[in-house]
């Protein structure tokens, strides 16, 4: 049912093994299986870990993509960037009438979808770079 791997900054993959002894919470642990995201998603992050959706494999911009999200996570203590993400994405949903356009325009999803191509965005980005996409 699960298959996984680790992969650090730079697309570099490291055994179970070697983490278990240095595993620290910089690297991405990637996680394949058939139930998370929802279907019609690629992948979502949580924490460190990278949900992938069977039949998908991953580029670099997708973990790119989701290592913004880390580090937008741990600069709102992981909680707080939840908390936003939900009351952000019903609030959009309500003032745009769809779930796909409320995700699409979320300021969390905007930077991370801006920069996804940028390789060295995440050592230059200011700390809470996501507030200047905070528009209706």
């Amino acid at each position: 049912l699960f298959s996984v791997f680790y992969e650090g900054v730079g697309g570099i993959r490291y055994s179970a093994k070697v983490l278990r002894l240095t595993y620290n919470f910089d690297f991405m642990k990637i996680v394949k299986n058939k139930f998370i995201p929802f279907k019609g998603f690629k992948c979502m992050q949580f924490l460190n870990i990278i949900f992938v959706r069977e039949g998908y494999e991953l580029s670099d911009k997708d973990i790119r993509h989701e290592e913004i999200h880390w580090a937008q996570q741990k600069e709102l203590f992981i909680i707080f960037f939840w908390l936003w993400y939900i009351f952000e994405w019903l609030f959009r949903s309500v003032a745009y009438w769809s779930f796909r356009k409320a995700y699409k325009y979320m300021s969390f999803e905007m930077e991370a979808y801006f920069h996804d191509d940028l390789l060295y965005y995440l050592e230059h980005r200011e700390k809470y770079y996501w507030t200047k996409y905070l528009r209706l």
